[in-house]
């Protein structure tokens, strides 16, 4: 019995009540965070889990949330140090530009196909002709690199629509 004295803490009132309140947070904390995981669903479909063990598809799928979870964690996190970072004016500088160019090519692009739809045949600089299958692998691909520089315009609280022509 004396051991167990020994392990007690002897605390003030004041200490012990700040402790409660301590714990009642964490328990708040706690409750929140379990709302928060239920609340929070992924797509499993059947066939992705078909070769797990039936008895093991729960925790695959409690492990896949809760790795989700933390990788929109680890983005938050990312795009918070993005936004106050030293460096945002010449980043936001940087991504402006690049925008500005890749909707510049992606005319160009479009532009060149249409004249190869018509028949006319388009050659690159180096004099090498361009196929039909070239241009549209291009221009899908400076489509979707626009699309990721409209979010990260959007993140900044700007506009695509201010970036062309805004000299």
């Amino acid at each position: 019995m004396e051991t167990m004295n020994k392990l007690t803490p002897s605390w003030k009132p004041e200490e012990y009540e700040e402790y409660l309140n301590l714990k009642a947070a964490e328990q708040k904390r706690n409750d929140e965070a379990k709302k928060d995981y239920h609340k929070h669903i992924i797509q499993s479909p059947s066939f992705v889990v078909e070769s797990v063990p039936p008895s093991k598809v729960e925790e695959v799928l409690r492990v896949a949330k809760l790795e989700v979870i933390g990788q929109e964690m680890e983005k938050a996190k990312q795009q918070i140090i993005k936004l106050n970072s030293p460096f945002k004016e010449k980043e936001i500088a940087a991504l402006k530009l690049n925008y500005r160019n890749f909707c510049r090519q992606l005319n160009h692009f479009e532009t060149k196909k249409r004249l190869l739809e018509k028949g006319t045949e388009v050659k690159d600089k180096d004099g090498k002709k361009f196929e039909l299958f070239d241009l549209l692998y291009i221009i899908d691909k400076l489509r979707m690199e626009i699309e990721l520089m409209k979010l990260d315009l959007k993140l900044y609280g700007l506009s695509h629509d201010n970036c062309i022509g805004s000299e």
